[in-house]
């Protein structure tokens, strides 16, 4: 992702090079009920990275972001494949778990978790909420 994607990507800031969670949105689909948006996901942990295509309604990304908001656990299901995201905190003093599934079922899949805390959580949920408030 480079300088072009200013505005459209969101990265979660874990202060650790090796925990890393980044979201490009490419695009909107519309039908008569959803708003589905599209993005380029690339996670990474200490021993495995990983990228792909992730799709979701509008309504499903703010649910996610409202999870995260009322610190329970939150799960974002790719509508197009066999992916997630999903962020659930962990203790009462701020540490969250973070787990990324790629893949879909004609290709290859990735499983990449790794822990932080509200630091980094609570400006990627906001970020996350003013990306899928952006329309095309």
């Amino acid at each position: 992702m480079d300088n072009a994607d200013a505005g459209r990507v969101l990265s979660l800031d874990t202060h650790d090079n090796q925990k890393v969670l980044e979201i490009l949105r490419e695009s909107e689909d519309r039908d008569a009920v959803f708003c589905y948006l599209r993005f380029w996901v690339r996670a990474a942990g200490p021993r495995i990275s990983a990228s792909g295509n992730f799709a979701a309604a509008d309504v499903h990304v703010e649910e996610f972001v409202q999870g995260i908001e009322n610190g329970s656990k939150a799960t974002l299901w790719d509508i197009d494949g066999e992916g997630a995201i999903s962020i659930e905190c962990t203790n009462l003093i701020g540490h969250f778990n973070v787990s990324v599934w790629l893949g879909n079922v004609e290709g290859d899949r990735a499983w990449i978790s790794f822990e932080t805390d509200q630091t980094a959580i609570i400006p990627f949920a906001r970020g996350l909420k003013r990306l899928a408030a952006k329309r095309s």
